[in-house]
This record gives C-alpha cells, structure tokens and sequence, in this order.
C-alpha cells in the first residue's frame, strides 16, 4: 500500500451475512471509489458476502482459526503493508486491533467503530460470559484507540458514560445507496404483493433478538379484524418456533417465512407496512433500508437507535418491546394513515453512502 495514496485496512472477523459486514463493504467500496487504496482484512475470509467485494478492494485472508489467535498474523500484516489508517469494528476484532497498534515499531492511526452499546453487551441476559468479558476489555483498551465512531448518538452515549471516552464521532451507517435503489425496483415474484389485500412485512434473523414472536402474535390479533398477509424473510434457530406458534394460532394460511433473501429492498417496497419487532437493536439498518423505499415503518422503541432513526416518531410509529396489543395498533394506524412516502425517502438519505464516506474520509485521514 505505498503507491502514494492515502491507504486504509478495514478489519472484521469475516463477511458472513450481517449487518456489520454489510456496513464495512459498503464503506470499502465508498472509499475505494474517493480513489483511497483499501484492504478488507479477515480474520477468516468465508461468508456468502464475498461475492460483493469490489474489484479494487484488496482482499487480505489472516487465516486464523479465531479473532484472538489472528493477533500475530495482523501485526504481521500491519508491519508489512503499513496502511496509513487501520478502521476495525466489532468489538472482538475491535480489542485485538488496539493490542496489535500497541506494538512498537507499528506506526497506523486506528479508528474503531462501535454499532452497539457496549453496556448492553455486558447485561443483555442471553449474553455468553466471553461477550460480557469482551465487552469489559472493550471499555478498557477502547481509550487507547487514535479515534472512536459510533454508529448513533445512542450508542456514543453509552459509550461516554461507560468508558473514560469524552470524544466520539457519530457517523450513521451508510445504508442507503444507488445497488440498494436499484435493488428495490426489481419485480416481486411472490403472489402476495400482487394482491389487493395488505401485506405486512418483517425482514431478519430469526432469533430470540429480533423477537418474531411477537410480531406473529400482533399479526394474528390484527387478523380478527381485516384480511391481511404476514410474511418475514430470514433463517435462524427460532424457525420452528415460530412455525409452531403460527400453527398454534391458527393463522397459517396468512404467514410465510420463505427463508433468506438477498434482495428485501424490492419486498420492501412493495409492502404496505414494515415491522422492526427487536427487542434491542444496535441500529437497524432495515428501518432505514425500508425508509428509503417509501414504506410506512413500525418499530418497536427498543434500546439502540430504532427511535433516533425513526426521529422519535416523526418517520414512524413507535411502540413499546413485546407489547403485541400496541403493535397491532400501530400496523392499523399504518395501513389507514401511511407516512408519505416522499417524506421517507428524505429522510433515508441521512444516511446514505456518499454522506457516510464524506464524514469517515475526514475521520480516517485528517491528521
């Protein structure tokens, strides 16, 4: 990386399908097009992203097993290919990119980025014991880094209050771009988007933080009421759970959980509302992502950024965690009185890419 270019390595654990991930290539390829030399540096270079690294993007495979024994293969690198700018995020690779710029003789600005509470790493109850312990090495070494970006004004302030950190850069994740409008003008194959009865729509992992559940159970309530179609898109160890429930409920004729996608944006757009049930959320990148379709949003108002997203609920109705009566309301309200959709598409471009890329430039290069 010395052809006279300002030059970044981003470092992350892999580019299996997330929402991190995700973000870090959107990045790459917003710098990378500002003509910066960038490196996508992985622990282990495997996940269905892989595909989507850009031709100029450098791809770096540290080979390791884990994040922590990746820590001499990364000094390595970082003694070999000297970037000016080392930008690392989650907070595993996040703690083992401050011991490697500890080195002496490594000479790199490092800039972490943050995309949750790290006080929610250290309580939520599902947590393991080595997240809570990555969570307390994090707001120990996080201090020696050269600069901090959160992705939220909520996540900046957890941090300030859980760490000696007083200077934080928000930086809002870099969601919306020109693949991801492109993306949602595709055409629907599913029969229910043709349809002229409403559908309703959930887009994630189906895990017990994403909290289906209880978007199925408002969905069924909402059911007794007016014709309606559910459908979530995703895969993970709540499937048959919820497949139960649905069967439980009696409502199976009205869900479909069709399994993963790699286009939601084009559903997105054809839906009458999307539903963000999370129980917390250290962004929601598909609020923003279903904001920049036009689609009316309802969220609920969990720890993490739904609500400064959603602009307190300006851009969308918010309601409280697990509350299924009230999110039933909220799909009603959404179906009679929908946002304009013009004001949505506004306010997605917040956060969009080359927004996000003006603001990380000056953060990763500005000495």
């Amino acid at each position: 990386m010395n052809d006279g270019r300002s030059s970044v390595a981003l470092f992350l654990p892999s580019l299996v399908v997330g929402g991190a991930e995700r973000m870090m290539l959107n990045i790459a390829t917003g710098l990378s097009q500002r003509g910066y030399d960038v490196d996508l540096v992985l622990v282990n270079a495997e996940g269905d992203f892989l595909k989507n690294v850009p031709e100029d993007v450098r791809l770096v495979d540290l080979r390791a097993s884990r994040v922590l024994t990746s820590l001499p293969r990364l000094i390595r690198y970082l003694q070999n290919s000297e970037p000016d700018t080392l930008l690392s995020t989650i907070t595993p690779t996040n703690v083992v990119a401050v011991w490697a710029t500890l080195v002496p003789g490594i000479n790199v600005k490092h800039v972490i980025r943050v995309a949750r509470p790290e006080s929610e790493a250290a309580e939520v109850q599902e947590n393991t014991k080595k997240e809570r312990i990555t969570a307390a090495l994090a707001r120990q070494f996080y201090p020696y880094a050269d600069e901090i970006v959160a992705i939220s004004e909520g996540v900046a302030d957890d941090l300030c209050k859980n760490t000696s950190l007083d200077q934080i850069h928000v930086i809002y994740n870099p969601v919306v771009t020109e693949e991801l409008k492109q993306k949602a003008r595709e055409p629907v194959s599913h029969p229910w988007f043709s349809e002229d009865v409403p559908v309703i729509l959930g887009v994630g992992r189906l895990v017990d933080q994403k909290d289906f559940s209880t978007l199925v159970r408002a969905f069924a309530q909402l059911r007794k009421n007016c014709e309606a179609k559910l459908v979530i898109y995703g895969d993970g160890d709540k499937r048959t759970e919820l497949e139960r429930l649905v069967d439980k409920l009696d409502i199976e004729d009205d869900i479909d959980l069709p399994g993963f996608t790699d286009n939601p944006y084009k559903y997105m757009k054809c839906a009458d509302v999307f539903v963000n049930s999370a129980k917390h959320e250290g962004f929601g990148n598909v609020i923003i992502e279903t904001m920049a379709t036009g689609t009316p949003i309802v969220a609920t108002d969990c720890p993490g950024a739904p609500a400064e997203l959603l602009g307190e609920g300006e851009f969308g109705h918010l309601v409280p965690v697990g509350d299924h009566d009230s999110m039933t309301g909220g799909i009603k309200r959404m179906l009679n009185d929908p946002t304009d959709a013009s004001i949505l598409r506004k306010r997605a471009e917040v956060f969009s890419l080359d927004s996000a890329i003006n603001k990380y430039s000056s953060v990763l290069f500005d000495k």
